[in-house]
């Protein structure tokens, strides 16, 4: 957000560095994440103080896929005003003893997520659905007291860095206990979610996709609404802050689904691909431009904010046509700045060192392969996917099954 001199030559520098990339062969580097704040006035639009710094931040996400982009008109609409912790969690508004509003220092004590689908399977009308959801939100409230009980009694010489260095905001003595950097909604702590594309699958039937189906559409929103209510609910009995989190479910998303296939078998449009959808998005085998899939998907960032995302996958339009390329992404990142919060394009930025040829690797059971001379070879074939919030290299890391499975349905979103 930074106008003056020194600001927008620390912001070129980051970006020109990642564009650089790792090493003599440039690589990718997937970690840490850029996330590149927008706001009006300052970077948004032609003639703004800062917009040539967008339009080099433009060109790193088509490179490296980050930054990934908060706009900030959008995200004070949800009442929170600061960076999200890279993925997706964020924090609520919050101001100290003597009024002041305060960002730094301040955590999330962790989340407990619910099984969506399942709700979806086991129940057999609606009163019964919401019956069973209130259920597991009463299960998932347990498991966050837990993690709120477990740290009562801990002493701040457990992790010295944090509680006695500053980290968090305070220094404390090593005996002091720790918790009183986490009471009066200081610290947040999250209910999440996933699945609600099987969901309704499950509960409402698969003979539509849940973008086709306004009916299922609607019932996803009110699920997410009810799931808010029940963390405002807790926050007035407990005093603790507890917000609403769209799970990324790097792990859950096969986990859940191995784990209700074996108990209710193959359910089509449900655990038939092995994966749950991650949280609230469109199922990645949907065919719809990218307008289509932020209009979907912008509604659920406003009831859970604690913890949001969303991506469009960028067409192989390749560095040869990189005008055209960047041009596809401003539209998007402007578009996005009109409709939520928190924002990623996914581009292609695979490469294969065997035949020195940019390439969108193709997912497959065993791995990766170059579509243009056949490498799987993970040394020379580097391959870099995002995985819920992060990117990854799965050549050197391999996916989880579930997560692999649904990088190989994914589908381009075309303008």
């Amino acid at each position: 957000m930074g106008t003056t001199w020194y600001a927008q030559e620390i912001q070129r520098s980051i970006l020109l560095n990642r564009i650089k990339g790792l090493g003599k062969e440039g690589r990718t580097a997937i970690f840490p994440k850029l996330v590149y704040m927008m706001d009006e006035g300052i970077n948004m639009a032609k003639g703004d103080e800062n917009y040539d710094i967008k339009k080099l931040a433009i060109t790193c996400a088509s490179k490296r896929n980050y930054p990934d982009v908060l706009n900030m008109p959008r995200l004070r609409e949800t009442g929170n005003g600061c960076t999200p912790m890279g993925c997706r969690s964020f924090l609520h508004k919050w101001h100290d003893a003597d009024g002041n509003e305060v960002w730094d220092g301040r955590n999330n004590l962790g989340v407990v997520s619910i099984n969506l689908p399942r709700i979806g399977i086991i129940s057999e009308n609606e009163d019964e659905f919401w019956r069973n959801l209130d259920d597991a939100a009463n299960v998932a409230k347990k498991g966050l007291e837990a993690r709120i009980d477990r740290l009562c009694g801990v002493k701040a010489k457990t992790a010295p860095i944090l509680y006695q260095e500053g980290a968090l905001g305070f220094r404390l003595g090593p005996e002091d206990d720790i918790m009183q950097i986490f009471e009066n909604g200081r610290a947040s702590i999250s209910l999440g979610y996933i699945g609600i594309n099987e969901m309704c699958n499950a509960f409402m039937g698969s003979d539509t996709h849940i973008y086709n189906d306004k009916e299922k559409q609607e019932f996803g929103i009110r699920v997410v609404k009810r799931l808010k209510e029940y963390t405002i609910q807790w926050r007035k009995e407990s005093g603790w802050a507890y917000g609403l989190y769209s799970t990324p479910s790097e792990s859950l998303c096969d986990r859940f689904c191995r784990i209700d296939t074996e108990e209710f078998g193959v359910i089509d449009g449900v655990t038939d691909r092995e994966y749950y959808t991650n949280s609230f998005h469109l199922d990645v085998e949907k065919r719809v431009s990218p307008i289509d899939k932020l209009d979907f998907e912008a509604p659920y960032h406003f009831h859970a904010n604690s913890g949001n995302i969303s991506f469009t996958e960028v067409p192989n339009i390749g560095s040869k046509q990189q005008e055209k390329l960047e041009c596809y992404i401003e539209t998007l990142w402007d578009y996005a700045a009109t409709k939520l919060p928190y924002f990623g394009t996914n581009c292609v930025i695979d490469y294969c060192h065997a035949c020195n040829s940019e390439c969108d690797a193709q997912a497959t059971e065993r791995g990766y392969e170059c579509p243009h001379c056949g490498n799987n070879d993970p040394k020379t074939l580097e391959v870099t996917k995002r995985v819920c919030g992060y990117m990854g290299n799965p050549e050197s890391r391999p996916f989880i099954h579930g997560k692999q499975r649904e990088v190989m349905g994914r589908v381009k979103h075309i303008l």
